[in-house]
Formats: C-alpha cells, structure tokens, sequence
C-alpha cells in the first residue's frame, strides 16, 4: 500500500454539513489510516442519499492512539 495518496470514506448525507462548516476532526477506527500522512488528501463521498463526492480536504494531522477518548483532550 505504499501508493496510498489519500483516502475517501462514507459520510450520511445529514451529517455532511458539520464538515463545511467548521468541523475539523475526523475520528476513524485504524486500517489504511495508518498509511496517511500530513498533505495527503481525504475525498468527502455523500452516502445514503444523493449519494456522489462533495468536495475535499488536506489532511493537516493524523493522531494514533489506543485509547479514544484521549481524543477528547486534543
């Protein structure tokens, strides 16, 4: 998976809103996550309903950890 250049991932259509306006964390179980680093880009797909991509994102941070709720002090 060396080739990863970004990710896109299913996001319902109700709470797509939160990520155009102001919302800027994303918090995802680790798969190819782990590949993605700073500058890479995260494609918005719109699932469920009207379904198709809505826009784009560079990645400016990606957090490991083990414990999710660590999260909540970041």
């Amino acid at each position: 998976m060396s080739d990863v250049i970004g990710v896109t991932y299913p996001i319902p259509k109700q709470l797509m809103d939160c990520f155009f306006k102001g919302k800027d964390v994303f918090v995802k179980p680790a798969t190819v996550w782990k590949q993605l680093k700073p500058g890479m880009k995260f494609v918005f797909y719109q699932s469920r309903e009207d379904t198709g991509f809505v826009g784009e994102a560079k990645i400016k941070r990606v957090v490991l950890s083990e414990d999710p709720m660590k999260f909540y002090d970041t």
